[in-house]
């Protein structure tokens, strides 16, 4: 049988052990809630003084800030400008836009010290140098575009508008900055429909830049390096004489009559670029990749061409005196009237689908090279020395030129068209025509 008073003792004396214990903690709870409360207030005291402080810190430098403007924009003389512009690169939030928009107002003296002013802000100066920038640049054309059909004196000629004063000088500090930032600052800089045109870049370190859609007519990177650059939409006749340039990327550039002298290329790719009449006089190319360029016309010297390739491009009217291609492909190229010169080498070439009517190839060396449903009309190779080469499938004509060639392990395969119609040594002609056999279609 259940015994009820032994349950209402056991029952009882769990009581007063509860009962026990709250007593014992509840003073120590509510000390702890306590001190939960207060910790939480005075941080929330704190959070609120620190941004009262941030404020009044803020306000303060306000105030400051616009006396000196105030003093800028009432100074009566460079000196005085000279030093107030100085003093405002310490508020660069609010005088930045200052500094700048001064630039089409002030006289050259004065600007050189804003010029200084502006560039030891480093990048926060970009943006709005960037905006003023274009706004100058679109104001200048509008300027043209009035004036075209007015009288003008020589006066008029010479005096250079607010607008072509902040043009030009915003040009030099940007340049400047850029030239001063590391790669992680030149990624972030949006340089869209910026003019850069006749900046100076010679021998800077450019890694990571990123001159999308920059305008660059006149620009010198002469000797500069440029790694993982960005020249996507880029437009300009820019210098890149012995320039370093690693995985750049020239995607939609006009960079039609620009120098490429001693250039060294690696790993660049060149998509639906425009370089016409462009020197690449002593330029090497490693590793470059070409494609869908069709006006790539009339360039001007290489020296060497490794592990390059060619695809949709056309470089008809180039002159490549002396140049070395080596384990290159050439896919669907326009070639023609081509010149290479007699101290050219061409090794493990291939040539694929392309066109080099009426080109000069005399004096070359083609070792191991193959040309593969290429039309090789009005094609000189004579005196050129052909090594083990071959020829599949071409086009060739009366006009084509063999006179003097050597051809040693050199083969023509399946149809090739008009072959026998070449102009031929005499001994070439008679080993052509017993070794041939079904390889010529008259």
């Amino acid at each position: 049988m259940v015994n009820i008073d032994a349950i209402a003792q056991i029952s009882e004396m769990i009581q007063s052990i509860v009962a026990s214990i709250v007593t014992v903690l509840f003073p120590i709870i509510t000390a702890i809630g306590t001190a939960v409360w207060v910790v939480f207030q005075w941080r929330e005291e704190s959070k609120e003084r620190l941004a009262q402080r941030k404020w009044e810190e803020k306000n303060r430098r306000g105030e400051q800030a616009s006396e000196l403007i105030r003093d800028f924009g009432n100074a009566t003389s460079d000196a005085s400008r000279r030093w107030i512009a100085m003093a405002l690169v310490n508020y660069p939030d609010e005088s930045i836009p200052v500094l700048v928009n001064s630039l089409g107002l002030i006289g050259d003296s004065a600007a050189s010290d804003v010029n200084t002013a502006l560039i030891s802000t480093g990048i926060s100066s970009i943006p709005h140098l960037s905006k003023m920038n274009r706004i100058a640049r679109s104001t200048c054309k509008h300027e043209r575009y009035e004036n075209r059909d007015k009288e003008t004196n020589s006066t008029t000629l010479n005096k250079k508008t607010t607008a072509q004063l902040l043009l030009a000088r915003s040009r030099y500090v940007i340049a400047e900055v850029i030239k001063q930032a590391n790669p992680s600052e030149l990624e972030t800089m949006d340089l869209s429909n910026v003019d850069l045109s006749e900046c100076e870049f010679f021998n800077a370190q450019l890694n990571g830049a990123n001159f999308r859609k920059t305008i660059l007519n006149d620009a010198d990177f002469t000797r500069a390096t440029t790694e993982d650059t960005d020249f996507t939409g880029a437009q300009g006749k820019v210098k890149m004489e012995y320039h370093h340039c690693i995985r750049a990327r020239f995607r939609d550039v006009d960079f039609n009559h620009s120098n490429f002298r001693g250039a060294r290329l690696e790993e660049c790719t060149f998509l639906n670029a425009q370089l016409n009449d462009s020197v690449f006089a002593e330029a090497k190319l490693f590793s470059v990749s070409f494609k869908d360029c069709l006006k790539m016309k009339r360039l001007k010297g290489l020296k060497l061409v490794n592990k390059g390739t060619f695809s949709n491009v056309n470089i008809s009217g180039s002159e490549f005196e002396g140049a070395h291609i080596i384990n290159s492909k050439f896919n669907d190229c326009k070639m023609r009237t081509l010149k290479l010169g007699e101290k050219s080498r061409i090794f493990e070439v291939t040539f694929t689908d392309c066109v080099f009517n009426g080109s000069s190839l005399p004096k070359g060396k083609f070792t191991h090279s193959i040309f593969e449903k290429c039309n090789l009309s009005s094609v000189d190779f004579s005196h050129s020395v052909l090594s083990q080469c071959r020829f599949i499938d071409c086009t060739f004509d009366h006009a084509s030129s063999f006179i003097g060639t050597q051809l040693p392990g050199t083969q023509f395969e399946g149809n090739c068209i008009g072959l026998e119609k070449a102009k031929w040594s005499p001994s070439n002609e008679m080993a052509l025509k017993s070794t041939l056999g079904s390889g010529i279609e008259g």
